[in-house]
């Protein structure tokens, strides 16, 4: 049940956020998300994994990549098929 917020003196709304998958990386710990892009813009095939207890598998479908691995300094929305990226989305 909603609840009134003394911030805004109004009704305080719940809101969830939903995740498709959990966040992935790429085979190659590429160091900038410019650098993925070009790779995937040139057709080279870049495949993708998730750590684990999701993975190593990803489905195919909309999802989000991260690296450089551990740093984790950029992300990217990504179109994966077979396991591999096939669209650059930003």
């Amino acid at each position: 049940m909603d609840k009134a917020s003394p911030l805004t003196g109004g009704l305080a709304l719940t809101i969830g956020v939903r995740r498709k998958r959990e966040v992935m990386y790429t085979q190659y710990n590429f160091p900038t998300k410019k650098a993925l892009r070009e790779a995937v813009t040139k057709g080279e095939m870049v495949g993708v994994f998730q750590p684990g207890p999701f993975g190593p598998d990803v489905p195919d479908g909309d999802g989000v990549v991260e690296g450089p691995h551990g740093y984790h300094k950029w992300y990217a929305s990504v179109t994966v098929e077979g396991g591999r990226i096939v669209k650059f989305k930003g």
